[in-house]
């Protein structure tokens, strides 16, 4: 049986805020695919092009984020700056007629994401000892994942009352609704503190990082192999809802938030007692089973089933490549190093969604292609990080 670990304030408060923009953003996430493509009248390719935007501008902004961040030695501003700009992008879609529009505000809620997700994971980094990361990023996505349960719910029980799926006017309110978790998300992060690290160049912060990388290069090749097959979860509810009612995507959506809520404290336990390399490859291999389920074995009742071990990847795979990257970058530089590695996924999103919009509707051996190719891309990239990779 698990105990319940001792965290600081700083991590139980961050976690908190993670909770509330979590409620916010996931009563929206699910219903976006379906809002552009049956509301706006977008192709599929759009959804790729609109997810791959999303998961670039949030790692490569944060490249620049976590270097300011180390810079001038302070986290908590650029925490809640990133955390507000979110909040306030996502009162536009009460107004979006167009699925541009949709995909540029899709643009500016991840730009509050780049701003802030590095500098909070680095606070959290400074605020916990290092034997205990594992269980404090554990317990941080365990309420993330907690409001992404709650999310969709809400959803789901607006739709069973008074909302109907597929109704325009359904959307809008819920996107006004999912707007009051994420402004009190904003105010509980004003209650962080944080002591001041001692500033640096950007000159150093990058010299820093780029010789520390030489020790984990083989870790950052088999990771980009791995995420230019990942394509983002709105791509699965889209072949989800191939075999599920539209109505019950978001029950589906919880599912999957629920798997990665039940999952996130044993995979920080995990990491801790047997290694941030078998977490990784753990996650990995818990991809592949969804992907392999998605494209041989789709029905009604296994899509939950997928679903759930997709949820499962994301609890190990949001915690495993931060305590790696923790035990082998200095703390003072821990910002930059990750905030490199995220950039890298960032940047690799784009083509890797891209791909999976463009071979969306063609199959390879009689496999649905895009699962085709995220399939190989993952079996390559588990060989390469057992056979290459060394954690220290």
């Amino acid at each position: 049986m698990l105990k319940f670990p001792k965290l600081s304030r700083n991590t139980k408060l961050m976690a908190a805020a993670s909770f509330l923009t979590d409620i916010s953003t996931e009563m929206i996430v699910p219903l976006l695919p379906f809002f552009l493509t049956g509301i706006l009248g977008a192709p599929a390719l759009i959804v790729g092009l609109m997810e791959g935007i999303r998961e670039f501008t949030a790692e490569v902004l944060g490249v620049f984020s976590s270097i300011y961040s180390d810079k001038i030695g302070r986290r908590r501003k650029i925490i809640i700056a990133g955390y507000s700009f979110s909040t306030i992008s996502k009162a536009f879609l009460l107004a979006a007629s167009a699925w541009w529009q949709v995909v540029g505000i899709a643009f500016l809620d991840r730009v509050g994401k780049g701003i802030r997700k590095v500098p909070r994971d680095a606070l959290m980094v400074q605020s916990e000892p290092k034997g205990n990361l594992g269980k404090a990023f554990g317990f941080r996505k365990m309420l993330d994942n907690l409001g992404a349960i709650a999310g969709p719910a809400i959803v789901a029980l607006l739709f069973a009352g008074t909302l109907v799926p597929g109704i325009e006017s359904s959307y809008r309110t819920i996107f006004a609704i999912a707007l009051v978790p994420g402004i009190l998300a904003v105010a509980l992060l004003f209650f962080i503190r944080e002591k001041k690290s001692k500033s640096q160049s950007t000159k150093q912060i990058i010299a820093a990082v780029a010789h520390e990388a030489k020790h984990f290069r083989p870790f950052l090749l088999a990771a980009g192999l791995f995420a230019l097959g990942a394509f983002s979860v709105p791509m699965f509810l889209l072949r989800a809802n191939l075999y599920v009612p539209l109505a019950l995507i978001p029950v589906a959506y919880l599912l999957y938030n629920a798997s990665a809520t039940l999952f996130a404290m044993p995979a920080g336990y995990f990491t801790d007692k047997f290694g941030a390399k078998s977490a990784l490859v753990a996650s990995m291999l818990l991809f592949l089973a969804s992907l392999a389920g998605f494209a041989f074995l789709p029905s009604f009742l296994a899509i939950f089933l997928f679903m759930a071990l997709l949820g499962a990847f994301m609890a190990f795979n949001d915690t495993a490549p931060r305590v790696f990257l923790a035990k082998l970058i200095p703390e003072k530089h821990y910002a930059s190093g990750l905030g490199a590695y995220n950039g890298m996924l960032g940047i690799l999103a784009l083509p890797a969604n891209l791909i999976a919009g463009f071979l969306w509707d063609k199959t390879i051996f009689a496999l649905p292609a895009a699962f085709a190719f995220s399939i190989a891309t993952t079996a390559a990239s588990i060989a390469m990080f057992v056979l290459f990779v060394k954690e220290k």
